[in-house]
């Protein structure tokens, strides 16, 4: 068995090519918490659109709306999976932004409270404690607004 050695630090995001059996083995002295998603169409790292060693991707967005500041960047993106970065301050929204596939939302490293405009539907509440997720079918996060009281950062991954 091959030994593969991995070093993080909190909040952290590793992309690893899977389909082999693995364990994980904490050798420090903290406690160890990890998100793991294992997607089941083929990620494919080694052909990206952009991340993942290939080009930069250039779709981030930052701004500041009358309530705080959003800031938003796509990390890598393959055929089948984006994976995006989302921060938010208290009271800030995102502007108009959707997806058209289903997405994973991501609270990695802290509570997360927001607000989502639902496209056709009106708006929903999303409470997520650290380390959950939860899966939205389509407009993942269109006019998300941090609806609590701490800044926030989130992931989402669009799986096409």
């Amino acid at each position: 068995a091959s030994k593969f050695e991995l070093a993080m630090q909190d909040g952290e995001i590793q992309v690893i090519q899977g389909g082999w059996a693995h364990r994980i083995v904490n050798e420090s002295e903290s406690p160890l918490r990890w998100i793991e998603i294992d997607v089941v169409p083929r990620l494919d790292p080694e052909h990206p659109i952009c991340g993942l060693g290939g080009r930069s991707c250039t779709d981030g967005r930052f701004g500041k709306d009358l309530k705080g500041s959003y800031a938003f960047s796509t990390l890598f993106e393959t055929e089948t999976v984006k994976l995006r970065r989302l921060e938010l301050e208290p009271g800030a929204s995102l502007p108009d932004y959707r997806t058209e596939a289903g997405c994973l939302i991501v609270a990695p490293a802290s509570r997360l409270d927001i607000s989502r405009d639902i496209f056709g539907q009106g708006t929903a509440e999303t409470h997520l404690r650290r380390g959950e997720a939860i899966w939205v079918n389509g407009g993942c996060v269109r006019g998300a607004t941090n609806i609590g009281t701490d800044k926030v950062q989130f992931f989402t991954m669009e799986i096409r």
